[in-house]
């Protein structure tokens, strides 16, 4: 609780900027699509996909859990009427610091609530116009939505009603469309589609069956000749011997020079005498 001598008249005082100008009709209408939003089709319709109709005990939880929520919320806004509403109670019970997180948590979350609504209008858009990128339709509901928060809090407020009721309206149809599948709608066949059945006729009564023709006596069976034996092939001729090898003759020996005649007593008397001088 804050520090004692500041009382809650204090915060009250604080916060007399704020005027009460929507009627208690329009702040129903916009909780109630507030509640619903843009992505609840969007969101709703994948989580069923994958988790299948046992999904809608979590979202019935998260009704409890909400609807005990907004109760103490009432029972408080009772013991004290201001404009703070929850940020003003964070303040006084548990300090200024609680009232200042609990402001700027819900502004974060108002933010990110509003990309994703802005993606699911992208996303919606792009079914009708397939060939479109989405980000022309995020900026331009982007900034058509900051033009009506722009504009003064009674146009707010009418705008909000009346797309709230929109979408309540949305979400009637659908229900009783769906009640309406489930018990006025024929069985979907699955599988090849038959004619239907004509009306029963009499049976006619059985015709006697023919008498059976004997068999015919089973062919005889033509013994396969055996195959012919493969026939040997003709036996390789031998090789011829190889031819012997001729010794080489050896080689005729030299026959010796005859030794020299030894000289004769006249060629010795020959070189031994002068030979005769010359005349003259």
């Amino acid at each position: 609780m804050v520090e004692a001598g500041a009382g809650f008249d204090d915060i009250i005082q604080r916060e007399r900027g704020l005027r009460r100008t929507l009627s208690a009709r329009r702040m129903s209408m916009i909780a109630i699509g507030g509640a619903i939003g843009t992505g609840l089709f969007l969101g709703s319709g994948f989580a069923i996909s994958l988790a299948g109709p046992a999904v809608l005990l979590s979202y019935l939880l998260g009704a409890l859990i909400a609807l005990l929520l907004m109760g103490c919320l009432a029972e408080m806004t009772i013991a004290h009427p201001t404009s703070g509403s929850f940020g003003a109670y964070a303040e006084y019970y548990l300090g200024p610091l609680a009232g200042f997180l609990v402001r700027y948590a819900y502004w974060t979350g108002i933010v990110l609530a509003v990309g994703t609504e802005v993606t699911a209008i992208a996303l919606y858009m792009h079914f009708w116009f397939p060939g479109s990128p989405g980000w022309p339709w995020i900026v331009g509901f982007s900034a058509l939505l900051v033009l009506v928060n722009a504009r003064s809090v009674n146009v707010f407020g009418a705008i909000e009603y009346w797309f709230s009721a929109i979408k309540i309206t949305a979400i009637v149809l659908f229900i009783v469309l769906a009640a309406w599948i489930v018990w006025r709608a024929p069985p979907v066949v699955t599988g090849p589609t038959a004619a239907p059945a004509a009306p029963a006729v009499p049976a006619a009564p059985p015709v006697p069956a023919a008498p059976i023709a004997p068999a015919a006596p089973p062919v005889p069976v033509v013994p396969v000749v055996p195959p012919r034996p493969a026939v040997p092939p003709a036996p390789a001729a031998p090789a011829e011997p190889a031819a012997p090898v001729v010794p080489l003759e050896p080689p005729v020996p030299a026959i010796p020079a005859a030794p020299p005649a030894p000289p004769t007593p006249a060629d010795v008397s020959d070189r031994a005498s002068p030979a005769p001088a010359s005349a003259g």
